[in-house]
């Protein structure tokens, strides 16, 4: 059986953090298909009153693969590999799709303590935030959608297989100056899963 063939220079629908130029396109480590390494893909969300307290990045677009005949596709994985650094007080979520399957990590607001209250102690009339322990954690989010091969339906000549849509979205908030979220995106990988 011979390898799909991945075109590493992707049509982009969409990219607010100017990613696709630094985009780095490698063959899959986990099976058939391309690995893509990111560096742009990061929202930061710190600092003083000035600073944003909500922000949100997209990249969307679509990989072009071409099957071998004889490959009994059975459906493309789509893996996500990421980061988030965030203090209790903020929030964030993570969503990929592929074709018409989607996924969604969320962090909900783990405490109140983003909430600020007056410091009874405080002599300045500043407020506090509350805990300002920032916890870190890699995550992996993985999205599957079925599709088969178009060589397994009618005769020759088999129609190309359709590009493949690939959407990332990253969005945070944080509810005090002292609350920090960070949540970046390192990699994401298009698996193609054969069937037995």
């Amino acid at each position: 059986m011979n390898r799909p063939e991945a075109d590493p220079t992707w049509t982009t629908f969409y990219d607010s953090t100017g990613q696709v130029p630094s985009l780095v396109a490698t063959s899959s480590k986990r099976g058939l298909g391309v690995q893509y390494l990111a560096d742009r893909l990061t929202l930061d969300l710190q600092g003083d009153g000035e600073a944003p307290f909500a922000g949100s990045f997209g990249l969307s677009g679509a990989v072009t693969l071409t099957l071998p005949e004889d490959l009994p596709l059975g459906g493309l994985l789509l893996v996500v590999d990421g980061s988030i650094d965030r203090t209790a007080g903020t929030q964030a979520v993570v969503t990929c799709a592929i074709g018409h399957g989607s996924r969604t990590r969320e962090w909900p607001l783990a405490s109140a303590a983003g909430t600020p209250t007056p410091d009874p102690s405080a002599q300045d009339g500043h407020e506090n935030g509350g805990d300002d322990t920032v916890t870190d954690e890699d995550f992996r989010i993985e999205c599957f959608v079925s599709d088969f091969n178009p060589s397994s339906v009618g005769v020759p000549p088999f129609p190309p297989f359709p590009p493949v849509p690939i959407t990332l979205g990253v969005q945070a908030r944080r509810r005090a100056v002292d609350e920090v979220v960070q949540v970046s995106i390192m990699a994401f990988e298009l698996i193609v899963l054969s069937t037995p």
